[in-house]
């Protein structure tokens, strides 16, 4: 949550004014067949908003 919390910061302070997408961690795990999904399910994302919510988490863990 740093690295979420700096980036926004950042998009607030910058002279350009970014956009910033944030997508629900649900859309990591794209369609599944059992519901409700648990946190263990394979990693899945079915449209560019679950991929870059995947880039985006694995990026701000190291």
């Amino acid at each position: 949550m740093i690295a979420s919390e700096n980036l926004l910061k950042l998009a607030i302070e910058s002279p350009r004014k970014p956009w910033v997408l944030v997508s629900s961690s649900r859309e990591v795990y794209g369609e599944q067949t059992s519901l409700p999904v648990s946190d263990d399910a394979a990693l899945q994302p079915a449209n560019v908003y679950g991929r870059a919510k995947l880039r985006y988490g694995q990026g701000s863990r190291g």
